[in-house]
């Protein structure tokens, strides 16, 4: 969440600044929160199925 809470200011400065938040915005906003955490889940399973073979 610290990651997220850093990336969405640099990648929607420009939406933050001129407050001109539309639908597609919030989308990538929402996707800026997902990603990481998706991308740990499955570097992490992958990195433990290596271990485990």
């Amino acid at each position: 969440m610290i990651v997220d809470a850093i990336l969405n200011p640099i990648n929607q400065r420009d939406v933050i600044c001129n407050r001109n938040l539309q639908t597609g915005h919030a989308a990538k906003i929402g996707l800026t929160y997902m990603v990481p955490p998706i991308v740990l889940t499955v570097s992490s399973v992958g990195a433990l199925r290596n271990v485990s073979q």
